[in-house]
């Protein structure tokens, strides 16, 4: 449900990483499409595993539409880990 969604979106500004990541996790076991963008934004927090957690959700999410968003994030990403994350997951969904 979108609904549940967007109550939880508020939850990605939380300055605790573990409220952060739960929230991701819960976000992609909705199933909604409407959850892919306010995942995508974890792509862009300052913590690392967040990060790492948000790529993982969207790939738990499974919806095509990520992929470009992933290989978008890979080009930037300074870390190289998470950046050969980034492009595995949007191949996997690009599939």
């Amino acid at each position: 449900d979108p609904r549940t969604v967007t109550a939880m979106a508020a939850l990605l500004q939380d300055p605790v990483v573990a409220v952060r990541t739960a929230t991701l996790r819960a976000m992609a076991s909705t199933g909604d499409g409407s959850a892919m963008e306010p995942i995508a934004t974890g792509l862009e927090d300052d913590d690392k595993t967040v990060r790492q957690v948000a790529i993982d959700a969207l790939v738990t999410l499974n919806q095509k539409g990520a992929a470009p968003l992933l290989t978008a994030y890979a080009d930037k990403e300074g870390d190289k880990a998470l950046a050969d994350a980034a492009r595995e997951a949007a191949a996997k969904l690009s599939r």
